[in-house]
């Protein structure tokens, strides 16, 4: 079955087109086309950026997260994290002030979280609530390092997979 809004063949079928001349005009032509007649509405500029309330990290392979500063920017570059609410699963020796969640987000990279590890805490878990839906552009972590650079890469492997 054919659509029933399908194009006619024949010019004289719309009342408001021209009659066909034999010789080439300068005015368009009117005869119906099976091509959208409106371009699409979106601005080439238009972004599509995740959008998140909360932005979590969790360790998969049980090891401790441990980092100094998290920043999550908008598509304006707003830092969105910066003085926010953050929580962790577990805290190394309980120890808030010096290894709290709120460390990761207090705009200074000399202090840090460290979470517990093992059968303390399997799977580690830090989360800083953003307070509102927003576009989330860029994230970048200041992982810890590792006191002895020999270890750097199994340091830095633990944050090497983040949701």
């Amino acid at each position: 079955a054919s659509p029933s809004a399908s194009p006619s063949a024949s010019p004289s079928a719309s009342p408001s087109a021209p009659s066909p001349t034999a010789s080439p005009t300068k005015s368009p032509s009117l005869s119906p086309s099976l091509s959208p007649s409106a371009s699409p509405s979106a601005s080439p500029t238009e972004n599509c950026y995740p959008t998140a309330s909360k932005i979590r990290l969790i360790s998969t392979n049980g090891e401790y997260l441990h980092i100094f500063e998290f920043v999550a920017t908008d598509p304006s570059d707003a830092d969105l994290t910066t003085g926010k609410t953050a929580d962790q699963s577990s805290t190394l020796n309980n120890n808030n002030d010096k290894y709290g969640p709120a460390n990761a987000v207090d705009g200074f990279n000399t202090t840090y979280i460290h979470t517990k590890r093992g059968t303390a805490d399997p799977t580690p878990v830090w989360t800083v609530d953003l307070e509102a839906s927003h576009e989330v552009a860029l994230i970048e972590i200041q992982n810890r390092d590792c006191e002895d650079s020999s270890g750097a890469e199994i340091c830095l492997g633990r944050l090497s997979y983040a949701t």
